[in-house]
């Protein structure tokens, strides 16, 4: 699993990278966690709250500081959805969210 926290530098982006780091460390299951800095993309686009939370390419929180709770939820959710964007999904893709 890959997750990124995709900030502007702000407390909030930090703060939400650090929670994501904890909680990664005390599972230790090999999840990769990375800080994207993208001041000029996002300065680009009014549209993106930061911090933005994604992970496996999915973009699964934007504008708030999740606790380590609401974190170790989404890894759940979504390393049991293979992927799934069940947001956009038509319930083809087999995920035990559409059984």
């Amino acid at each position: 699993m890959d997750i990124k926290v995709l900030g502007i530098d702000s407390e909030n982006c930090r703060k939400l990278y650090e929670v994501v780091k904890e909680v990664v460390s005390e599972i230790e299951d090999g999840i990769t966690v990375e800080y994207i800095d993208a001041k000029q993309e996002i300065s680009n686009d009014t549209d993106i709250a930061t911090p933005v939370l994604i992970i496996d390419n999915m973009i699964v929180s934007k504008g708030k500081v999740l606790t380590a709770e609401e974190v170790i939820d989404l890894i759940d959710e979504y390393s049991e959805t293979d992927g799934c964007d069940c947001n956009n999904c038509s319930g083809s893709c087999g995920c035990s969210h559409h059984e």
